[in-house]
């Protein structure tokens, strides 16, 4: 087995492809995500965590 390796990232300007400020989102009694804040520049990017952290529910938000 060879592994390719990834392309590499487009330049970037530095500016931010998406930007999140301040999301919540609760459940009734049970806050689901609390205040999260973050910006994704042009690249590769994952979200991760463990089960029912919350990374469904904000992308869910954000859309």
């Amino acid at each position: 087995m060879s592994l390719i390796p990834p392309p590499p990232a487009p330049p970037s300007n530095g500016a931010a492809m998406v930007e999140v400020n301040g999301v919540s989102k609760v459940f009734g009694d049970v806050v689901a995500v609390s205040d999260v804040s973050f910006s994704v520049r042009a690249g590769v990017t994952a979200l991760l965590g463990p089960n029912g952290a919350g990374k469904s529910t904000l992308f869910r938000v954000m859309c």
